[in-house]
């Protein structure tokens, strides 16, 4: 398997608008869902057998909805008030959690591309040359050329551009 011929692209502001679509549609699912369920439950009464029936698909349906769209308080509860310990605290459902998967690889891609431009920025700037003013010298090298008398051992292959080849 050749591993360099992977490629990914990914543009961050899409996928953060496919989360934010995917919230909103999902809001607008749920909204629907709440208003069926508030006129069924007060327009038909239920008796015996069928009363049980009823309470089991209700049962069902609260669930489903609940794994699907998520728990969240009333409207009239304050939206700030934490469940008390012990309390059963607000589900996550799959929409929901799917929805900021998205919204936290949008970050993630973003940061990683910006974390690259910067690194490149910096690589840039760290190979242009030192500006001088006009008319000043260059200044000298500090590395030895062959031959110069700080070199010790002039047949030392780290030292020269010699290279033992055997």
């Amino acid at each position: 398997m050749d591993y360099d011929s992977a490629n990914i692209a990914v543009d961050p502001r899409t996928v953060g608008e496919i989360a934010a679509t995917l919230i909103a549609d999902a809001n607008e699912v749920a909204e629907a869902r709440n208003r069926i369920a508030k006129t069924l439950s007060g327009s038909i009464f239920w008796a015996g057998l069928s009363h049980d029936e009823s309470e089991d698909m209700t049962a069902r349906w609260v669930k489903t909805g609940i794994e699907l769209f998520g728990s969240s308080p009333e409207p009239e509860e304050p939206a700030a008030k934490k469940p008390e310990y012990g309390a059963e605290a607000e589900e996550i459902g799959v929409l929901s959690a799917m929805a900021g998967g998205l919204t936290g690889a949008a970050a993630g891609y973003s940061q990683t591309e910006t974390a690259i431009a910067l690194l490149f920025t910096q690589m840039h700037a760290g190979i242009q040359p030192e500006s001088r003013p006009p008319g000043e010298p260059e200044p000298p090298s500090t590395t030895p050329l062959p031959g110069d008398p700080s070199l010790t051992d002039q047949t030392d292959p780290a030292l020269t551009a010699i290279g033992e080849d055997w």
